[in-house]
C-alpha cells in the first residue's frame, strides 16, 4: 500500500473532507474552491480537531500539488 503521495486529486480531497468531518463535524459542503487545486474553509466558529480546540477565526486549506517540480513552481 502506498502513501499520500500515491493518491489522486479526488482521493486526496475526499480524504481531507472526511477527516475534517469526522474530527470536527464540518461538512464538505462548507468548503469552497476547486477540488483539483485548492479547497478552503474559513469559519468564525471554534473548531475542535482531535483533542484541541482552535479559536476563531480558523482557516483550513486543502492543497493538491502534483508530484513534479514544474507544477510546484506555479
Amino acid at each position: 500500500m502506498g502513501g499520500l503521495q500515491d493518491l489522486g486529486w479526488l482521493q486526496f480531497e475526499r480524504l481531507c473532507a472526511l477527516l475534517l468531518d469526522a474530527e470536527s463535524g464540518i461538512a464538505a459542503a462548507q468548503w469552497e474552491g476547486s477540488a483539483d487545486r485548492e479547497r478552503v474553509l474559513v469559519t468564525d466558529e471554534p473548531v475542535r480537531f482531535g483533542n484541541h480546540t482552535l479559536a476563531p477565526p480558523v482557516t483550513v486549506h486543502c492543497w493538491w500539488m502534483r508530484g513534479d517540480a514544474d507544477a510546484r513552481a506555479v
